[in-house]
Order: structure tokens, then sequence, then C-alpha cells
């Protein structure tokens, strides 16, 4: 399955936001063919807690403001790992 051209956009927004608050080592994994329900899994390293939670909440925010809504959010009590949905 190819992923559709609105996971391309969402994952550019993403990477981008990542990326402005120092995300490292981003890696996109298409996983349309073994998960039809998902098109790409977005992967970001950060240095801390804090910037774990600021790359999460930057995401977040220029995901909103593209017109994309967030369906769930895990992890960001800790920041340690913080899943976007």
């Amino acid at each position: 399955m190819m992923q559709s051209p609105s996971a391309a956009d969402m994952l550019q927004i993403a990477a981008d936001a990542a990326r402005s608050k120092g995300g490292e080592d981003l890696l996109a994994l298409n996983v349309s063919e073994p998960l039809p329900l998902v098109d790409i899994f977005l992967l970001v390293t950060g240095n801390s807690e804090r910037n774990v939670a600021a790359i999460a909440d930057e995401v977040e925010d220029k995901m909103i403001e593209a017109g994309f809504k967030r369906v769930r959010r895990e992890g960001r009590s800790e920041a340690r790992w913080v899943l976007l949905d």
C-alpha cells in the first residue's frame, strides 16, 4: 500500500517541527504494508527529558496549526519517551 499524500505532508511537518527543537536521528519508517491503519512512524531522539517534551509539544502544535487533530498522547508525564498519534 502506498502512503497517502496527507501522510507525507504530516511527516514533513512533524520532522521540521522536531528538528526546530533539536530533535536528532530522525527516522521515518513506512509501515503501511504490515499495518493498514498506519502509514508512517517517525522516530526522533531528544537529548534530555526536557528536550523530548519540547519536541513533542512543538510537533503537536505544528500539526494542530496545519489542521490535523491529536488523537492520543502517551508518555508526556515522564518525557523519557512520548508517543503522538
